[in-house]
C-alpha cells in the first residue's frame, strides 16, 4: 500500500514538473516573440514618425501599420512620447494628428483605467508628454489622489498638457513642495516652449512651488537680471531654505553676494552649510577677499577660505 501510494505521488510530481517545464516554455517563447515585434514595431514606427514629422504639414490623418496588434500601440505610445518630449511648439500639430489617427489617446485612458500604482503612473506620463484634448484631462483626473504623490503629480501634468495657459493655476494648487525631479520634468517643458511662463511673476507669486521654478528658470537660462528679485527673496522673510535657494542661485549667476543680507544669512547658517557654501563659492571662482568678508573675522573660517581658495587655484593651474 505505502509503494503505491509513493509511486503515485512521484508520478504525480512528474506531471506536475512536466506541467510547469512546458508553461514556462510557452512564456519563454511569447515572451521571445513579443520582444521580435516590439523590435520590428519600435524600428518600423520611428521611421514612420519621423518622415511624418519631417512633412508635419503633410501629415495625413491615416493609421499606421499593424497597428490593431498586440503590443503595437503601446510601441507606437512610448515612440510618439520620446518624439514629443525633444519637439517644440511648432511640431506638436503633427504628433497630435498621429494621436487622433492612431486611437492612441484612447488606448491609453483604457490602460489607466485598467492598471493601478506605478503602472497607472507610467501611461499617466506618456499621456502627459502628448497633446491631449481638455476633455482626456478631466478624466485622468477622476484617478489623481493627494494620498498618492505621484498619481497627483502626473494627473497635474496631463492638465498642465491640455491647456498650458493653466499652469500657474495648477501649480500654485499642487499639494507639495516639487522635487528636483519634479522640476527638471516642469523645466523640460519650458525649454521646449510648452509653458508660457515668465520668471518674473513666478518669483513675486506667493506659491513656494511657482519661486521655485522661477529660480529654476532663471539657474538654467543665465537671467542675471534677476538679481533684484533675488535680493528681495534674501532679504525677506521666507523660509531658510528658500532663501539659501534664492543665494546659491545668485552664485549661479556670478552675481556679488556679499551685500548685507546675504552676509548676515551666511553667518548664521550652522558650520557646515557654511563651508559648503565656501566650496561652492571656491568652485565658481569667486576671490579670496570675497570668501573671506564672508567669514566676518572668524578666524576659524579665514584660515579654511583662505586655504580652500589656494587649493582651488593649484588645481587650476595643474590642468
Amino acid at each position: 500500500m505505502i509503494t503505491a501510494l509513493c509511486v503515485i505521488f512521484s508520478l504525480l510530481c512528474c506531471l506536475l514538473t512536466c506541467a510547469m517545464c512546458l508553461l514556462s516554455a510557452v512564456r519563454n517563447s511569447s515572451r521571445r516573440r513579443e520582444l521580435r515585434m516590439q523590435r520590428l514595431f519600435a524600428g518600423r514606427y520611428m521611421r514612420m514618425v519621423t518622415m511624418r514629422m519631417l512633412d508635419a504639414d503633410g501629415v495625413p490623418m491615416s493609421r499606421f501599420p499593424m497597428i490593431e496588434r498586440r503590443g503595437a500601440r503601446d510601441m507606437l505610445a512610448r515612440t510618439l512620447s520620446s518624439v514629443a518630449m525633444s519637439t517644440c511648439t511648432g511640431d506638436m500639430g503633427a504628433v497630435r494628428r498621429i494621436v487622433v489617427a492612431n486611437g492612441i489617446e484612447s488606448w491609453l485612458l483604457r490602460r489607466i483605467r485598467l492598471s493601478h500604482g506605478f503602472q497607472r503612473a507610467r501611461y499617466m506620463s506618456i499621456l502627459s508628454s502628448l497633446p491631449v484634448s481638455r476633455s482626456t484631462a478631466d478624466v485622468v483626473n477622476r484617478y489623481a489622489s493627494v494620498r498618492n504623490r505621484h498619481l497627483c503629480f502626473r494627473a497635474m501634468m496631463v492638465r498642465i498638457s491640455s491647456e498650458p495657459l493653466s499652469a500657474l493655476r495648477e501649480l500654485s494648487l499642487y499639494p507639495y513642495r516639487l522635487s528636483p525631479f519634479e522640476m527638471n520634468e516642469l523645466t523640460a517643458m519650458l525649454r521646449r516652449g510648452l509653458l508660457p511662463l515668465a520668471f518674473e511673476p513666478l518669483l513675486a507669486s506667493e506659491s513656494e512651488n511657482l519661486r521655485m521654478l522661477g529660480m529654476n528658470i532663471v539657474r538654467i537660462f543665465g537671467i542675471s537680471e534677476s538679481e533684484y528679485r533675488l535680493l528681495e527673496i534674501v532679504s525677506g522673510d521666507g523660509s531658510e531654505e528658500f532663501r539659501d535657494d534664492a543665494i546659491y542661485t545668485l552664485v549661479s549667476l556670478h552675481l556679488p553676494v556679499t551685500g548685507a543680507d546675504i552676509v548676515g544669512r551666511v553667518r548664521s547658517m550652522s558650520t557646515s552649510a557654511r563651508r559648503s557654501f565656501y566650496r561652492r563659492l571656491a568652485a565658481e571662482g569667486y576671490s579670496v577677499s570675497a570668501l573671506v568678508e564672508l567669514a566676518g573675522g572668524a578666524d576659524e573660517d579665514e584660515e579654511y577660505v583662505e586655504s580652500l581658495a589656494a587649493s582651488y587655484k593649484r588645481s587650476l593651474v595643474c590642468m
